[in-house]
């Protein structure tokens, strides 16, 4: 950034939505449901991008996010409950331009004077897909026990702004089971054993953003944990 100050990053956000609780009075399995929905429209001018896995910072002109985000709950019978959510977006540069000598981990002195024109690229880094869905098992005949099974996606997305390097979409699964038992008046006892990645699935946890380029290959990767397991035992203390 040259040694310089950098303008102040400035957005403007415009949401509506709507969430609402229906109770189910006719008979059945479904007692109640929720939703909450919401439309968004983000516009951002003088953002800052990492380059060189977070060496230095370059500004954005301004970039744009547009999305829709909804988050659901349906309460069964027998203490089973579900829980979906989801997000599906656009997010793009509309004006970027750099310096093409940012583009490159060594000095190129072809590049000097040139620029590189991101406008209309997807963001570096933001997916345009998050999914969820959660089924949760409180049995009536033991409501100190719960279990749960969760599902959640991430979609596709680019770790550099030239959309050059793809981040493939995943899915993982995890379960995980806990008993809240209490002692005495204001004693009790936590115990939950947690199950992730239980498919074992091979998947990028993260990446670097706009990474350095080692033999023409970006170095941008760092994976995910295969299936692991976790034991939490708490005790809780009410005054």
């Amino acid at each position: 950034m040259n040694g310089s100050l950098n303008n102040p990053i400035r957005s403007f956000t415009y949401e509506v939505g709507s969430k609402a609780i229906v109770d189910v009075d006719q008979a059945g399995i479904l007692r109640d449901f929720s939703y909450d929905i919401a439309l968004y429209n983000v516009s951002v001018t003088n953002d800052l991008v990492p380059y060189r896995g977070g060496r230095f910072y370059l500004p954005v002109g301004s970039s744009q996010r547009i999305g829709a985000e909804i988050g659901t709950a349906f309460r069964f019978d027998h203490g089973l409950t579900l829980f979906a959510t989801a997000t599906i977006s656009k997010n793009t540069y509309k004006n970027y331009m750099v310096d093409s000598l940012y583009t490159k981990a060594s000095f190129d002195s072809s590049l000097i004077g040139k620029t590189a024109n991101f406008s209309n690229n997807s963001m570096a880094g933001v997916p345009d897909m998050f999914a969820s869905a959660r089924l949760r098992w409180v049995p009536d005949f033991f409501r100190q026990l719960s279990m749960e099974a969760e599902y959640r996606m991430v979609g596709r997305y680019f770790a550099d702004d030239a959309n050059t390097v793809e981040v493939k979409s995943f899915s993982i699964v995890d379960a995980n089971i806990s008993i809240d038992q209490p002692l005495f008046d204001n004693l009790s006892l936590r115990v939950m054993a947690r199950m992730n990645n239980a498919l074992n699935a091979k998947y990028m946890a993260s990446v670097w953003i706009n990474p350095d380029r080692i033999s023409n290959q970006a170095a941008f990767i760092e994976p995910g944990l295969p299936r692991n397991f976790a034991v939490n035992v708490a005790l809780r203390y009410t005054l």
